[in-house]
């Protein structure tokens, strides 16, 4: 970790979605190995910005660079996504994540042994095991993020987004999802940068939180965010109020 290079950075950023304005002239930096969390209300354009940063949405105006290379250049290898809503998917997690491999090799030539060692890495590491032969579809939803973190992590990509994985969960399986993206940003050095709505439920963990309010885009370390008056600017409610969400 501790890049000479931001491990996301956006440059002068203007972002549209249709005829509307989402982010206007705004830049930020993520610092390598930061946990990220992204907020905003809805409508604010966070999956926008998530997809610009993805290469999936054209920029308007600016730069995005992913470990000081902009991102027109970057090896899709260095970022793993995870969308808000998984597919269901009839395979089994296994199948799935041989699959993957198998597209992989097209970069990286796997033998058999080499493709089964790297599944059972990954499968360890999310403590999928015990699933990974049931199809995707009769999964929960802990245990889908799981098949699909452990896919995310069979490229060992430098930066994970993530766009609201908590919303489906409840309580006990957001906690145990949470406690394995800390495992990945600390043990696999991984930035990770995280949308949602339960920023004080991450508060513990995350480093540092981005907000998309009135077209710009304001990082700062998570403890300076919490004590503002920023996040009750941005959705409008108390903090008595926010800290139940």
């Amino acid at each position: 970790m501790n890049s000479v290079y931001p491990s996301i950075e956006g440059c002068h950023l203007t972002l549209r979605h249709g005829s509307r304005t989402i982010v206007e002239d705004t830049s930020f930096k993520i610092s390598d190995g930061a946990f990220v969390g992204l907020i905003g209300h809805n409508g604010a354009g966070k999956t926008t910005l998530i997809k610009a940063l993805l290469n999936l949405h054209p920029l308007y105006r600016g730069e995005i660079k992913i470990k000081g290379v902009p991102l027109s250049k970057k090896l899709q290898t260095s970022m793993a996504y995870l969308p808000q809503n998984l597919p269901f998917i009839p395979l089994s997690g296994y199948s799935l994540l041989s699959l993957a491999c198998q597209k992989l090799g097209g970069l990286f030539f796997f033998s058999r042994h080499q493709e089964k060692e790297k599944i059972d890495a990954v499968l360890s590491f999310v403590n999928g095991h015990h699933f990974a032969k049931r199809p995707v579809s009769s999964l929960s939803g802990g245990e889908r993020q799981r098949i699909f973190l452990a896919l995310a992590l069979l490229s060992q990509p430098k930066v994970l987004i993530l766009d609201e994985p908590f919303s489906s969960l409840d309580p006990a399986q957001a906690e145990n999802i949470l406690a394995l993206l800390q495992k990945i940003n600390i043990e696999r050095q991984t930035t990770i940068l995280c949308s949602t709505h339960q920023i004080f439920s991450l508060a513990s963990v995350v480093t540092d939180i981005l907000c998309l309010k009135a077209q710009k885009a304001i990082i700062g370390k998570t403890e300076t965010i919490l004590h503002s008056s920023l996040l009750a600017e941005i959705y409008g409610l108390p903090e008595r109020v926010l800290k139940t969400m």
